[in-house]
Parts: C-alpha cells; sequence; structure tokens
C-alpha cells in the first residue's frame, strides 16, 4: 500500500546521515554518551557497535574512532603551533618594534622572523608562508593594533628639531632675497 505524503510522518531519528541527530552541541554530553555505549559493549561483547550507538543515542561515527583508539579533537591540541608561546610573544614584541621604528612587515619579514626565532631556540622547523598566513589569521585582535601606515624616513626625520629649524632658516634665507 503506497502512502500519501501527508500521511507520513518522519522523525528526526529515523533520518540516519541526513540530520545531525545524535551529535550533540556540547561535546561533554556526547563524550558521556560514548562512554556509555563503550560500556555497554563491555558487559555485552556479542552486541554491535550499532546497536550500542542507537541505545545510548551516541555518534556510531565517534563511537568507531573511540574503539579504534581515537581520542576526543579536544586533547589532541591545536595545530600550526609551530612557536610555542614565549615565541609567539617575541614575534610579537618585534612586529611591534618594526610598526613603532616606521618599518612595515610583510609576510616574508614574518616568516624569516619567526624562522629565526625557531633557530635561536635549537629547533630544525621552519615556518612556510601559508603558516605565516594563518599566524597572522589567528593574531588578528594583535594584527588590528599594528594597521596604520608607518612613517616614511623622510617624515620621521621632518619630526626632528633640528631638521624643522634648519628648514625655517633656508625659508627665511629664501625670503629676504
Amino acid at each position: 500500500m503506497r502512502q500519501s505524503p501527508h500521511q507520513i510522518i518522519i522523525f528526526n531519528h529515523f533520518l540516519p546521515n541526513l540530520l545531525p541527530t545524535t551529535m550533540s552541541s556540547d561535546a561533554v554530553h556526547e563524550e558521556t554518551k560514548i562512554e556509555h555505549a563503550m560500556a555497554l559493549l563491555q558487559k555485552h561483547p556479542e552486541m554491535k557497535a550499532a546497536k550500542a550507538a542507537r541505545k545510548t543515542r551516541a555518534s556510531y561515527p565517534r563511537l568507531i574512532r573511540r574503539l579504534k583508539g581515537v581520542p576526543p579533537s579536544n586533547s589532541r591540541g591545536g595545530h600550526n603551533k609551530k612557536l610555542a608561546g614565549p615565541q609567539t610573544w617575541a614575534l610579537k614584541d618585534h612586529l611591534l618594534m618594526c610598526h613603532a621604528l616606521g618599518r612595515s612587515t610583510a609576510i616574508d619579514h614574518i616568516i624569516a622572523s619567526a624562522n629565526s626565532i625557531l633557530r635561536c631556540d635549537g629547533s630544525d622547523t621552519t615556518v612556510s608562508r601559508r603558516w605565516a598566513k594563518r599566524w597572522l589569521d589567528r593574531e588578528k585582535a594583535f594584527v588590528k593594533t599594528l594597521r596604520s601606515k608607518p612613517f616614511s624616513a623622510l617624515r620621521r626625520a621632518a619630526h626632528k628639531k633640528e631638521d624643522i629649524e634648519a628648514h625655517f632658516k633656508d625659508y627665511d634665507r629664501c625670503k629676504k632675497h
């Protein structure tokens, strides 16, 4: 017997892989469900992982990963972390110093500075252009403080008292002639 679309009632838990029904927004709650499913599998060794996941409403792919020994993603640490905390601060200090001196810092300068920091710490690893772009993206709040354009060397020199006095002496000399 064929049913009309009006007679079919579909609940979310009957749509596998279409809606993320078993995926909790709270990772701790989801991991608790995974632990219950694993305990159920230990208690009943003949039970299949799919049935344990359904009974505990745990994510089946996540349960399979845990059974294979893959830890949760929040315990694996971040990626793109070639520089440790103090090394990142040293790179930021270097960029601040360049900014204060009126020197702009391009990605190539960031790469060279980061590689220099790594070499000083005795590391054989180096950073790439892609790493530098991701680092800039991760440090957006810091980069926004450096957005003002640096002074050119001539504009910086124009702020020296001796240069200003020399300029006005030349101006007065030209005015008298």
